[in-house]
């Protein structure tokens, strides 16, 4: 009974920003939203969690287009709400977000949040703009705010700096303030002297989107500079009931991504390592079709 009062809660809040929900398989409600254009996603409810999925109108596999995949990660690197681009199962675009569900926490604001935020990404017109939250925080009132959090800290102005729990090495991330209770962590991955190669490019980006696809909160993106292209990930997340377990929410999950990506992202940076990866991905996929073929 608390279940599906709690899925009824769910139901509410996406009717609240907007959309028009029906029921789907399982524990999964099927929505639309429109602004400009139409997107069908689902949404399903597992660990506590709200999963968001709107899948992308993709007409081939992201193993055979670097090119769109590469605006992907860099399109990702502009994002400021929960939403990002991966690249789902089918190994074609997805958009996703995560919401944690706390009781003390406002289903509806985070859930209308989540729906403007898709509007933004999938295009069409634009989002109409949130309201700000207020004047960020200073590093000051940042470690204050997660001193009860258990994470290793150092505050300096304007960010805080964490430590990661990334067996063997030291790794630390950056969080920010982007009002009183939005905030932002990430973690470098790599830098390299600008341009990447086009095969670089579409390995990195391949895999750091299939990997976000299985990590909770974790987006992967890029800044292709002039001189220097900056890789990394961060985890965007508000905090306002329990600000500890909100930050160990984030930093866990960039952890378990720096884990399974420092090493490998650098070694996709190489050209022949990044082409093998990029046949074995479209052997995959290719593999997978024909099965599906004989399924039919």
């Amino acid at each position: 009974m608390a279940e599906q009062i709690f899925n009824e809660a769910v139901r509410s809040a996406f009717v609240s920003g907007g959309a028009d929900v029906k029921p789907g398989s399982g524990d999964t409600l099927l929505f639309t939203l429109r602004n400009g254009s139409v997107m069908n996603g689902q949404a399903g409810i597992g660990e506590r969690w709200l999963s968001v999925d709107v899948p992308l109108a993709d007409a081939r596999t992201l193993a055979q287009d670097g090119k769109l995949l590469w605006s992907r990660l860099l399109e990702n690197g502009r994002l400021t709400g929960a939403v990002r681009h991966a690249v789902g199962l089918s190994g074609k675009g997805t958009l996703r977000a995560d919401v944690p569900l706390d009781p003390a926490d406002d289903l509806d604001r985070d859930v209308a949040a989540v729906c403007r935020d898709l509007k933004e990404a999938y295009g069409g017109c634009p989002a109409a703009t949130a309201g700000s939250d207020g004047a960020p925080l200073t590093a000051g009132e940042m470690a204050e705010r997660f001193a009860g959090s258990g994470w290793e800290l150092t505050a300096k102005e304007p960010h805080i700096y964490a430590t990661l729990d990334v067996h063997g090495r030291f790794v630390q991330a950056r969080i920010e303030s982007v009002g009183p209770n939005a905030f932002r962590a990430s973690v470098p991955l790599l830098t390299v002297p600008s341009p990447m190669s086009g095969h670089c490019q579409h390995a990195v980006s391949l895999f750091l989107l299939s990997l976000s696809n299985h990590l909770r909160q974790v987006r992967p993106a890029a800044d292709d500079g002039i001189e220097e292209v900056r890789i990394g990930c961060e985890a965007p997340f508000r905090s306002q009931a329990d600000p500890s377990a909100d930050l160990g929410r984030a930093l866990s999950a960039l952890s378990v991504a720096a884990a399974f990506s420092i090493q490998e992202v650098r070694a996709l940076t190489h050209e022949h390592v990044g082409a093998a990866y990029l046949a074995v991905r479209a052997a995959e996929g290719g593999s997978k079709g024909k099965s599906n073929q004989r399924r039919r």
